[in-house]
């Protein structure tokens, strides 16, 4: 009996995991776009679940605010502002700026290798118009830069924020716009990386949030721009 009722949790665990990652690709690739209703009947005929893991795996996208829930109105897809934008960005400049000083001190040549390897990538994907490939090397760089700092705690509040900062960029990436400007960026912060030199570092990088977060308040509303 034990042991029916812990293959049943396991597998109710499993099935709200697969729901909550499907939910939130969804959610980050603008599929599910703002404002966007999630009926849990609905959603439990399309992903073949019950009611109990829909509401845990949308409960648990709520806590990361991808998920807005509105009594008696029901749960949506959260907006997304424009002071959310600049919000974010300023404490991704905070957050990457200190894991660049920290890996300055400390990178490994392996890891600065990959990074320029990622970054010479995303320069040709650029050149290419492959921009499928770009934001997604793109990712990898900035996460891979925030994990070589060896900071657990900075780790995991980048990590917590990036399903917003990936959102962002799938709602608004489809306009190449200041990407080149941008992207020249990645190769100056591995210099600095390589050079050891913090001050350097945390300067290149936060030119390179700065022209990021200009391009997307840009494109996202040009009016309040």
């Amino acid at each position: 009996m034990v042991l029916n009722t812990a293959l049943n949790a396991s597998a109710e665990k499993s099935k709200k995991q697969l729901v909550y990652d499907y939910l939130k690709e969804q959610i980050i690739t603008n599929e599910l776009p703002p404002g966007t209703l999630l009926v849990e009947r609905q959603l439990c005929t399309m992903l073949d679940a019950s009611r109990t893991p829909i509401r845990e795996a949308i409960q648990q996208l709520v806590s990361e605010n991808l998920v807005t829930s509105i009594p008696t109105k029901g749960c949506f897809v959260s907006e997304v502002r424009y002071e959310d934008i600049a919000q974010l960005y300023d404490v991704r400049e905070y957050l990457e700026k200190l894991a660049g000083k920290l890996c300055s001190q400390n990178i490994l040549p392996l890891q600065l290798q990959n990074l320029r390897e990622l970054a010479i990538t995303m320069t040709q994907k650029l050149q290419e118009g492959d921009l499928d490939t770009f934001y997604e090397t793109d990712t990898e760089f900035h996460l891979n830069l925030i994990r070589y700092s060896r900071n657990t705690f900075l780790i995991g509040s980048y990590e917590s924020l990036y399903p917003q900062i990936l959102r962002i960029t799938y709602l608004i990436h489809s306009v190449p716009s200041g990407l080149s400007e941008a992207d020249c960026y990645h190769l100056k912060i591995v210099d600095a990386l390589e050079h050891h030199d913090p001050q350097d570092a945390e300067y290149q990088i936060g030119e390179h949030i700065r022209i990021c977060k200009a391009n997307y308040l840009k494109l996202f509303a040009p009016n309040l721009y």
